[in-house]
C-alpha cells in the first residue's frame, strides 16, 4: 500500500507500507530511522489493526532514537557545550574527530562551523535573523 502523506513543513511524502516500510522523507533517507510519515500510515490507515502488527510499531518507534533526540534538543540550564556527539543537525552528517564544530550557548548544540556559516549567510541573504536549529 501507498500513501502521500503532507509533512508539517507543507511537503508530501510518499510512504509504501509493505514487509519493510519505506518513506521519501529526510528521516528516512539521511538518518536511516522510521519516520511520523510511516507511523501515521499505518495508524491513520487502520493498517496496523488489518495486519496485527504491533511488535512492528514498537520496534519502528525504538528505532527513533527517541531519547538521542530528546538529549540533542533539551536546552541546557548552564549554557555549556554538549558532547560532541552524533549527527549536525543541518546536514545531518556525523560529526568527525578533524572537524572544525561550533556550538550555541544558549542550548549548548553542536554545528559543523562551515554548516553555520551557510546556515547565517542564507538567513542574513533573506534579511532574516539566524534563528536556533531547535526552537
Amino acid at each position: 500500500m501507498t500513501f502521500e502523506v503532507v509533512g508539517s513543513t507543507g511537503n508530501i511524502y510518499k510512504t509504501s507500507i509493505g514487509n519493510v516500510p519505506t518513506c521519501d522523507c529526510p528521516d528516512v533517507r539521511f538518518r536511516k530511522v522510521q519516520c511520523k510519515h510511516i507511523c501515521f500510515s499505518l495508524i491513520y490507515c487502520q493498517v496496523l489493526h488489518a495486519m496485527n502488527v504491533a511488535q512492528e510499531l514498537r520496534e519502528m518507534l525504538a528505532a527513533l532514537s527517541l531519547k538521542r533526540i530528546l538529549d540533542r534538543t533539551t536546552l541546557t540550564t548552564t549554557g555549556e557545550r554538549k558532547p560532541i556527539e552524533g549527527e549536525c543537525p543541518i546536514c545531518f552528517h556525523d560529526f568527525e574527530n578533524k572537524e572544525i564544530t561550533t556550538w550555541r550557548q544558549l542550548c549548548g548544540s553542536n554545528l559543523h562551523e562551515t554548516c553555520f556559516k551557510v546556515w547565517e549567510a542564507t538567513a542574513h541573504a533573506s534579511h532574516d535573523i539566524v534563528r536556533c536549529l531547535y526552537w
